[in-house]
């Protein structure tokens, strides 16, 4: 994946994110991990209009995490997955017996709690 790619990646994935509780080198780290998975990822198309794009700060912030990532290493077969938590709705129509995909599994690293627009 190209710089370009990389970069437009994290704005699509983390462009909305604010510290939250979490605090400014927590996200950092995120963006940093989450480059250094992306690194050997095909590149999807991605929407020009990528949240956070407006944010003159951002794109100073994301080429820092690009360029750390570099030294970060990712464990052989190592997962980066990326869940938002949302309020859940009550929905006759959502079945409640679904299982969750994420079931069995448990986390090495969690990063935040993170705000976005929606919070």
């Amino acid at each position: 994946m190209t710089q370009s790619d990389l970069l437009a990646q994290l704005r699509l994935l983390t462009g909305d994110l604010t510290e939250g509780v979490a605090g400014p080198d927590e996200l950092q780290n995120l963006r940093r991990r989450l480059a250094a998975s992306l690194q050997s990822a095909p590149a999807p198309p991605v929407s020009p209009a990528a949240p956070g794009a407006t944010d003159e700060c951002l794109e100073p912030r994301l080429l820092l995490a690009i360029a750390e990532s570099a030294q970060e290493r990712v464990p052989q077969g190592s997962i980066l997955t990326l869940v938002r938590r949302e309020t859940p709705l009550a929905s006759p129509l959502l079945s409640v017996g679904a299982s969750s995909p994420f079931a069995g599994h448990s986390p090495a690293r969690v990063f935040g709690a993170f705000a976005d627009a929606l919070q």
